[in-house]
């Protein structure tokens, strides 16, 4: 069977204040370049790792539009909630929101830690973001519920191939008994790699709401796994980086940074804002900001960029 593996395409109505061209003609060209694409190489599956909306509210208008795109790729879509997916970081809270709507519509099925089977003697898992996943790589532990089963394990975690300097979980501490492991949620992505026999992939976000570097352009990974004869776990894969991407020169007015200490003091206190705020909803989304940073004596600097990264990034769609 072949799979198509996507994340982080940040869906939203209007432009990410860095970018200068059109972000959402780009995003809709992005998103029928891979359903020719889906039609071209015959794709059974396509699972998608999270972050499918840049804000849990977002215009009726734009949910409908892809409801229609993902209906006409016409194959099941399995996928999970990213940290944008949901309100205040709390999946119980899905079904008010933009993904709810598009599990409600059919145009997604969304994964959870039941494995899932996709195809013969094929199953997925999915674990949805949440901001204690990183706490600690036992969190990322799945088990097999038949050795001779390919079990995929699909999560939204910082999970990185070399130290960074948010809350992450390295890929080379992750023990689990999953086949392959497909990840979102770090932007940048990294090359795949083999550790204790599980195959580790993530591309990188398929739509770009801030000038990184990347291992990768905004691509999509194919999967070909042979389940005829699933105790050789034949899993090949390949990158394939989309044709309709222009360059970052080209939509990028300013570069980010990341590493400085600005930016992990602003990091520090958005982990601050969603461990003390489990129900976070946009109409008092900036003064509970305020009122916690008063309590945590946070920086008037740190305060500007928090509320930035609420009004352009969280919650604008």
């Amino acid at each position: 069977m072949k799979i198509l593996f996507i994340t982080d395409p940040h869906i939203r109505g209007n432009n990410p204040v860095s970018r200068i061209d059109n972000y959402s003609e780009s995003l809709r060209n992005k998103h029928n370049e891979i359903g020719q694409i889906i039609k071209n190489d015959s794709i059974d599956v396509v699972i998608h790792g999270g972050d499918i909306f840049h804000s849990p509210d977002v215009s009726k208008s734009l949910i409908s539009e892809y409801i229609k795109i993902f209906k006409s790729w016409e194959v099941p879509i399995y996928a999970i909630a990213g940290s944008h997916d949901v309100i205040g970081y709390n999946e119980k809270t899905i079904s008010r929101t933009a993904l709810g709507v598009l599990i409600a519509a059919d145009a997604v099925k969304l994964l959870g830690s039941i494995p899932t089977e996709i195809w013969s003697n094929i199953f997925v898992v999915g674990i949805n973001h949440s901001y204690r996943l990183d706490e600690n790589p036992k969190n990322y532990f799945v088990k097999k519920c038949d050795k001779d089963c390919i079990l995929i394990e699909t999560v939204h975690g910082m999970v990185v191939d070399k130290p960074f300097f948010d809350e992450y979980t390295l890929i080379k501490d992750i023990k689990t008994e999953a086949d392959l492991f497909l990840s979102g949620h770090y932007h940048p992505g990294w090359k795949p790699q083999k550790v204790n026999n599980t195959l580790f992939i993530n591309p990188g976000s398929l739509g770009r709401v801030e000038n990184i570097e990347r291992v990768f352009p905004p691509s999509v990974c194919i999967l070909n796994i042979d389940h005829r004869f699933p105790e050789k776990k034949n899993i090949d894969y390949k990158i394939v980086p989309l044709k309709c991407v222009v360059p970052s020169k080209d939509v990028f007015k300013t570069v980010t940074k990341l590493g400085t200490e600005t930016s992990e003091k602003i990091l520090e206190f958005m982990k601050t804002l969603s461990q003390k705020t489990g129900d976070l909803e946009k109409h008092d989304a900036k003064s509970l900001v305020l009122k916690i940073a008063k309590e945590e004596k946070v920086d008037d600097k740190i305060i500007e960029e928090a509320l930035i990264i609420i009004d352009e990034v969280m919650f604008n769609d």
